[in-house]
């Protein structure tokens, strides 16, 4: 089963007020606020690796080599991947109502077989719309 050495936090003050990516300085657009999906993607980094990086770490690897989309936060997947040397096995749909039990029995069966999942949630399902929340599920 694997095990995060340590557990990062997007809200962490030693990167929380960074900007994310390529946005303006000044803006609302720090790890803090929005930077969920590298700190999932930091967790799961350190979880399969002996030397330890900090979102904050991976958000300048990413800007310094092309990471993000001009001018905002946005990922490019395929440089995450190729910066980091990483490849994935799976990419499920996209689901916009509760999970089905194929899906369900799909995650259940990647985790036993040992494999992490970075995972969109609604980060308020209270609310109208998606707030889209990334989570590295172990």
């Amino acid at each position: 089963m694997l095990k995060l050495k340590t557990k990062f936090s997007q809200r962490d003050s030693r990167w929380s007020s960074k900007i994310l990516g390529y946005n303006a300085p000044n803006s609302i657009y720090t790890i803090g606020n929005y930077g969920c999906l590298i700190t999932a993607l930091c967790n799961y980094l350190n979880a399969t690796r002996t030397t330890e990086i900090t979102p904050d770490q991976i958000n300048e690897d990413l800007k310094n080599n092309n990471g993000f989309t001009s001018g905002s936060g946005l990922l490019k997947w395929d440089s995450f991947l190729s910066i980091f040397n990483e490849s994935y096995k799976y990419t499920s749909p996209w689901y916009s109502e509760p999970l089905t039990d194929y899906a369900i029995d799909k995650m259940k069966s990647l985790l036993d077989d040992g494999y992490v999942l970075l995972t969109e949630v609604d980060f308020d399902p209270t609310l109208s719309g998606v707030q889209m929340h990334w989570v590295l599920t172990i």
